[in-house]
């Protein structure tokens, strides 16, 4: 349900287990894994960004950004907080468990219907 406190939660994990990490990502879930990532307003990397001659489509600009992302998230110690995910069908979705960070993630779907355990 919304308004039960998920987002505040997760800040105030953000908040106490700061210590125990490099850096903090919090992202805003945005329909789907590509739009949220890809979505350079919220998630900047220095000299990449979306255009259309580079990258025709935003699979291709995904893949890259995911590329240099994983890149910069090796030898450290990352938390990243998708916050408000509640699109689960999505096909991107098992990549999250590649990325070299912890991830924690808010969602109002039920746990039982999640594709991993």
């Amino acid at each position: 349900m919304g308004g039960m406190g998920k987002t505040a939660l997760a800040r105030a994990y953000a908040s106490r287990f700061s210590g125990e990490y490099d850096g903090v990502l919090w992202l805003n879930f945005h329909q789907n894994l590509t739009q949220t990532f890809c979505n350079d307003r919220e998630l900047m990397i220095e000299n990449l960004t979306w255009n259309t001659q580079q990258f025709p489509t935003p699979a291709r600009y995904f893949r890259r950004k995911w590329e240099v992302l994983c890149r910069l998230l090796e030898g450290q110690r990352v938390l990243l907080i998708l916050d408000d995910m509640n699109q689960i069908r999505d096909s991107r979705f098992s990549l999250l468990w590649q990325l070299p960070c912890d991830v924690l993630i808010t969602s109002r779907v039920y746990r039982e219907i999640w594709p991993v355990k």
